[in-house]
């Protein structure tokens, strides 16, 4: 590791378990690969771009996020792929320290990947703090077999990816593989992604999104019982209420099941006569073989919609995968 001054792409051998005298190790060359006194200098690791982490992308395997801390303070390191990585806020063995921002983590960042990956809202946030050159952020989540019990909360994820790099993230990608336990619902927040053309989501998140905002509103009381409001004053959740208006092209991920065939109802009930969203041009929609018939009556009915506009309708057979064109890695 300290004589490889032409390396530009750096990857982590299998079951890589750092210890102290690796960590020492490892910060001694970022350090010197950080210091540049000139042009000709040429210190081990000061050329790598790109960085993987090798782990397997199964349940039994895990990768600690805060293992990957020195390296991506590398001065040229553009690309982080993280198989397997594992960061739980309530978990101090796994979460990001706030305190390794000091040192130049994550400042030359533009693309990130994260592959079937447990993550919550506390952790990307400390991930992100200091990623001021993040253009590309792809995740995918899956649960654990040896993490803390945790619901995972994927409008919370996504509010906290929106506060942190929502200003110039310009593709995003969100999906499910496996989770362990309910999926909270609480209502998504796109309004501060400002750049992003690119927008992948699970359908699960627009379910969610519907379930916390056709619930009962409520008003506290004197007596301290809260008052239920009349929920028909609620306005039905939209396809643009977790879309912003900048995407040109959104995907949807769907297993295609009777459930998802009542969220595509919902959420396009009323496109596209009160959609705001005027720079999209395309929609990718999983639409599986084995999809149930209502789930694929719906997938006909918003083909006949998008006619009527410029905005085409892309129907794909994978049920789970990602629909979206990948440009990062």
């Amino acid at each position: 590791m300290t004589l490889l001054p032409n390396l530009e792409t750096l990857k982590l051998p299998k079951r890589w378990m750092p210890d102290g005298n690796s960590d020492r190790l490892v910060e001694r060359v970022v350090l010197k690969a950080k210091q540049l006194k000139s042009p000709s200098d040429r210190p081990s690791l000061a050329q790598v771009t790109r960085f993987k982490s090798s782990t397997a992308l199964v349940p039994q395997d895990r990768f600690d996020l805060q293992w990957v801390k020195p390296f991506l303070a590398l001065p040229r390191v553009r690309t982080f792929l993280g198989p397997s990585c594992v960061a739980m806020g309530n978990d101090g063995n796994t979460s990001i320290a706030p305190g390794i921002l000091d040192r130049g983590f994550g400042n030359s960042l533009v693309v990130v990947d994260f592959l079937a990956c447990c993550i919550d809202d506390v952790s990307i946030t400390r991930f992100l703090q200091n990623t001021p050159r993040l253009r590309m952020l792809r995740y995918s989540h899956m649960a654990k077999t040896h993490s803390s019990p945790h619901d995972w909360d994927i409008c919370r994820f996504l509010k906290a990816i929106e506060q942190e790099v929502g200003n110039f993230l310009e593709e995003l990608s969100i999906s499910i593989c496996e989770v362990h336990g309910p999926i909270a619902a609480s209502k998504a927040s796109v309004s501060g992604f400002q750049r992003l053309r690119k927008l992948e989501l699970p359908l699960e998140l627009a379910e969610y999104h519907i379930a916390a905002s056709t619930a009962p509103p409520t008003v506290p009381t004197a007596d301290n019982n809260p008052l239920v409001v009349d929920s028909s004053l609620n306005k039905d959740p939209s396809i643009s209420d977790f879309v912003p208006d900048s995407v040109s092209q959104v995907s949807l991920i769907s297993a295609g099941t009777a459930d998802d065939a009542k969220v595509l109802n919902t959420i396009f009930s009323r496109f596209p006569l009160d959609s705001t969203m005027l720079s999209l041009k395309e929609i990718h929609l999983s639409c599986p073989g084995k999809a149930d018939n209502a789930y694929k009556e719906q997938c006909a009915i918003l083909l006949e919609k998008v006619q009527q506009t410029d905005v085409a309708l892309y129907l794909l057979l994978f049920p789970s995968s990602s629909t979206m064109v990948w440009n990062g890695w």
